[in-house]
Order: C-alpha cells, then structure tokens, then sequence
C-alpha cells in the first residue's frame, strides 16, 4: 500500500510511519533467510520503560485496527514487530497461527508482513524440536535492534 492508503493511528502516526518508511528502504539483508534450526535467546538488555512504550505502541494499533475494521495498511506490520519485540523479551516465540491471533490483520496480510520482514532480516522462521512441521517466528538480532532505536528515539 501506498503511503496515501495509511489512516491515522492517534498520537502514534508521525513516529509509526517514520518506522515503516525506514523498514521499506532497508535492502534484503546479507544474512541467510529461510529457517533456523535453533532459536538463540535475545541478550540485549531493554529498560522496563522502552519495554512499556512498546506494549503500549502494539495495543493501542491493535485497538485502532479493531475501531476500523476493514482497514489493512502497511503500518500494521509494525504491530507485528511490537509483538515480536515485546515476546523475545519475554522470551517467547509466536507460531504464524499465533501471530495472526495477536494482530489485528488478515491471516494473508500477516504471512506477506512475515515474508518481507524475513527478506529484510528483521524476523526470523524457526523450527521447533517438538513439532518439525510447525513455523515459529521471532525477532532476529537485527529486527531487535532496530525496534530498541525506535523506541529509545520516540520514548517520552
């Protein structure tokens, strides 16, 4: 979607759209795509504070999202890498199935935000042992450090 097609997301849409047009001039990444044996646990230290702007930033897009049904756009992949972020630093993993459930958009707009962001090295895909048929996502190194610049740059 063309930046024309986003709708306001409150007080967060200066900074959301900043975010998103950063990620959408980030060239595929140098790093192999594709799935990972393992998962390596993140361990980069985040303050309570970035980790409350994010969880904040992720719900109140996800009660946008739900306040406008219908409306898809590109911003709400940043909902996205707010779950994300905020579940590696809980140490969590989300399954597509799973991710789906905790966005606010359509199960195709998830798996073509899932594939880009794996194209530009921001997630990663995973297999877990107890399940080989079954993808998980996460946050890579990358996608992680990103996010903290974002949050540290916009936190009040």
């Amino acid at each position: 979607m063309s930046g024309s097609d986003m709708v306001d997301t409150g007080r967060w849409h200066s900074p959301v759209r900043q975010l998103h047009n950063q990620i959408e001039q980030l060239a595929p990444s140098g790093l192999q795509h594709g799935l990972e044996t393992e998962v390596r646990p993140f361990s980069g230290g985040v303050d309570a504070a970035v980790l409350a702007l994010a969880r904040q930033i992720r719900d109140e897009l996800r009660h946008h999202a739900e306040a406008n049904p219908g409306t898809v756009m590109e911003e709400y992949g940043i909902e996205l890498l707010l779950a994300l972020y905020v579940a590696r630093h809980e140490r969590r993993m989300f399954s597509i199935s799973d991710l789906c459930d905790q966005s606010s958009m359509p199960p195709s707009s998830v798996i073509r935000c899932v594939t880009e962001y794996d194209r530009k090295g921001l997630i990663k895909k995973a297999h877990v042992n107890d399940n080989g048929r079954r993808i998980f996502v996460r946050l890579s190194h990358i996608g992680a450090k990103l996010m903290t610049e974002w949050l540290r740059k916009i936190e009040p």
